[in-house]
């Protein structure tokens, strides 16, 4: 009966063998087509108020293992307007009516990637809205855009 007890007592200490890094967090790039915008240097989109900023695909890719998205929820101005929790996480958002103005476009992603902690990323995008072509950056045309974004560990310091 003893042995019983003492193994009983020894149980909480087997558990803690079995505990990891919670710290193991996902590192995926992100993969955002745009259509209709213009991308300035500094990553600004620019869209003409009265046409739709349209998200054609989302992808996301593992940086040392598969990853996926899990679920998607699109913000705008700190707002939450979409949410899709299956893909293909693909949005149009109607400008007509915009006055010209500066917003955020927030993308607010549930990340999952092999041997991983679960996780979210998140992406804001400055959107600036312009009353017409004339407005957009010197020689620029809307039109597709790809950006990839890195949603990934910090770098650890001792």
């Amino acid at each position: 009966m003893k042995k019983l007890i003492y193994l009983l007592l020894l149980l909480p200490l087997a558990m803690l063998g079995g505990c990891h890094d919670d710290d193991d967090l996902p590192n995926v790039d992100v993969t955002v087509n745009y259509d209709n915008v213009v991308r300035a240097d500094d990553g600004t989109i620019y869209v003409v108020a009265g046409t739709n900023l349209d998200i054609k695909d989302l992808s996301i890719k593992g940086v040392g293992g598969n990853a996926a998205i899990v679920s998607m929820e699109y913000w705008w101005n700190g707002g939450v307007f979409a949410w899709d929790p299956y893909g293909p996480f693909v949005v149009d958002i109607n400008t007509t009516g915009m006055k010209a103005s500066r917003n955020t476009l927030t993308l607010y992603l549930d990340i999952a990637q092999v041997d991983k902690t679960l996780a979210f990323g998140v992406i804001s995008v400055p959107v600036v809205v312009v009353e017409s072509a004339d407005d957009l950056p010197a020689g620029t045309e809307p039109g597709a855009v790809s950006v990839t974004y890195n949603i990934g560990q910090k770098s650890k310091t001792n």
